[in-house]
Parts: C-alpha cells; sequence; structure tokens
C-alpha cells in the first residue's frame, strides 16, 4: 500500500523546531498497523544511560513493538517520505532512518521530558548523531473510522521552553529536532498507539544493522 502524502512540498521546519503532515498515512494502513501491534511481542518501554537501555516506569511507560517489514510497510514508507522531505527543509545534509520503533501506551502511559538526541561519549554513534525526530500517531479521540480510540496522551513540545501540544491525529507525522524537550503525557483513558523514528547524520561509516537511507 502507497501512503498518500498530503503536502508533498511541506512547510520548513521552523523556528519553533517542528513540522507536521497531516493525512501522511491512510486511516485504514493506521488501523492495520495498530492491528499487527496487538499481535506482536512486546516489551517494556526503555530509555538510555550512559550506553545501556534500561526500564525506567517512572520515566517512560509503555510497551515497544517490532512489526515485520511487511505489518511496517505503510508507515515506514510514509516516514521515509516526510523524513527526506523535513531533512531537505532543514539543510539537507545527507542522513540515514533509524526505525521506525512501534510504541502502545495503556492508561496511565507516559514518556516524561527528554530530548533525542544524547551527548552523552557512551551511547551509540547513531543517537548522538540524531538531527531529526519523526513521530507518526496512530489513533486518535475519535473511534468512528473502527480504531480504538484514546483520551489524554498528548505530545508536548517545548520550543524555547514555552509548552505547545502538537496538534496530532491519527496518521499524521510531525518531524522536530532532535535536540527539542518534548513528552508524551499521561494516557487517561484508552489506549495510544504511535511510531517513531529518527534521521542521524551519517558522521562515521558506523551504521546500525536496521538503518535504513531515508
Amino acid at each position: 500500500m502507497t501512503p498518500s502524502i498530503v503536502e508533498p512540498c511541506p512547510p520548513p521546519v521552523l523556528s519553533n523546531g517542528y513540522a507536521i503532515w497531516h493525512g501522511a498515512v491512510p486511516r485504514a494502513a493506521c488501523n492495520a498497523t495498530l492491528q499487527a501491534i496487538e499481535g506482536a511481542g512486546a516489551v517494556d518501554g526503555r530509555v538510555l544511560r550512559r550506553g545501556q537501555e534500561q526500564h525506567d516506569a517512572a520515566m517512560r511507560a509503555c510497551t515497544e513493538h517490532c512489526l515485520s517489514p511487511a505489518d511496517a510497510a505503510a508507515v515506514t514508507q510514509a516516514m521515509r517520505a516526510v523524513g527526506a522531505a523535513a531533512l531537505t527543509a532543514a539543510g539537507g545534509a545527507r542522513a540515514r532512518l533509524d526505525g521506525p520503533l512501534f510504541c502502545r501506551y495503556r492508561q496511565g502511559g507516559h514518556f516524561r521530558a527528554h530530548r533525542d538526541r544524547s551527548h552523552d561519549p557512551f551511547d551509540a554513534a547513531t543517537v548522538r548523531a540524531r538531527r531529526i525526530s519523526l513521530v507518526c500517531l496512530l489513533n486518535d479521540g475519535d473511534d468512528t473510522h473502527g480504531a480504538p480510540c484514546f483520551d489524554g496522551g498528548a505530545l508536548v513540545l517545548y520550543p524555547e521552553f514555552l509548552p505547545v501540544n502538537a496538534p496530532l491525529r491519527a496518521g499524521s507525522i510531525i518531524a522536530f529536532s532532535s535536540d527539542l524537550l518534548h513528552e508524551v503525557r499521561p494516557v487517561r483513558l484508552g489506549t495510544r498507539y504511535s511510531a517513531v523514528a529518527w534521521l542521524y547524520d551519517v558522521l562515521t561509516r558506523e551504521e546500525s544493522h536496521h538503518a535504513e537511507p531515508a
């Protein structure tokens, strides 16, 4: 299935550090993807500290899911297209796509304020070289399209340390600077499904085994 990118010539990443593509993934593809998430194996969401992935429910409460290439294809293709457009708008440096990783936030699930780019020398080069973060929301507060809905779980960005709720809906992809502070607020009701990926600058020949050209 080929995703529909509503804005083939997207707006640039402005001074507030983000841009949103609504309808990047069709609703039907979102529904199929979240069904695949429910059928996939799950691990507790982790955070990276000093080169080690750790489970810290106080910091991040969700589950992570790896999908087959076929099940992930619609979201992967859309994220690659949006990532390439966002990279061009942001300056056009050569980069690679890491992800997507699929996440499920049940009631109470959250991810406290953090940045995706690390400056810790113990962390992997691909994390320290992250430039643009991508988040695709797979469902929202509307259940009329056959997907489960949720309440809460807002993606909040902090450009210049002022909170901004990203106005996402199912199928939206947001691109923002990996240095931008952001969080997922607690889910009040239902389950929130999303996919995340990162564009990282190609600084060395070291590339992760799952990284693909953007």
